[in-house]
């Protein structure tokens, strides 16, 4: 059985050698069929998708995986109806979109106005306007000199992916073996 040598992983290792992939993760990749290394970096996205970079809210385009950052204006929890959630509201100087989490209640205690924050997701029109549903963010510095950078435009793998195993965290195991140098 072929070996690891130094600084590098073989492609028969086992998905566990690689920094970041544990047992749990490991059965996740298991059940896509990706049992070693070798198959884990063989395995295609099904397609890509165009990520827009970080642009000003007046910017986004519907129909767009689009990245925005602002200030966090009004919130509020909607729990009528069989698919409670919770809204905000994101402005800039140029304009606003509305931010929707499907069963995101437990967001209200980490939302609140006045909070300035980054979002990432699907911009779609809705009514006069356009909303995120379900973005992704992250909470930003109020001093803008320690904000992350703006994030550039990319295509994005999309891979065959599960529940247990997004294809966002497909990617980033991929990227992992790479840094860990896996041939």
């Amino acid at each position: 059985m072929p070996h690891e040598t130094e600084g590098s992983i073989t492609l028969e290792a086992a998905l566990t050698v690689v920094p970041g992939i544990g047992p749990r993760r490991a059965e996740s990749l298991r059940e896509l069929g990706i049992r070693n290394i070798g198959q884990l970096i063989a395995y295609l996205p099904a397609r890509h998708e165009r990520e827009e970079a970080e642009a000003p809210i007046s910017q986004l385009k519907p129909d767009s995986i689009v990245s925005a950052r602002g200030l966090v204006s009004a919130t509020r929890v909607v729990a009528k109806g069989n698919r409670p959630r919770f809204e905000a509201v994101l402005i800039d100087d140029t304009g606003r979109v509305d931010l929707t989490w499907f069963n995101g209640l437990y967001l209200k205690d980490k939302i609140k106005p006045g909070l300035r924050m980054r979002v990432k997701g699907k911009a779609r029109r809705f009514g006069p306007g356009l909303q995120i549903a379900n973005p992704k963010h992250e909470i930003l510095a109020s001093d803008e000199s320690k904000d992350p950078g703006a994030h550039e435009a990319r295509l994005r793998p999309i891979y065959p992916a599960s529940e247990a195993m997004p294809s966002h965290t497909i990617e980033l195991t991929i990227i992992a073996c790479s840094i860990a140098r896996c041939r």
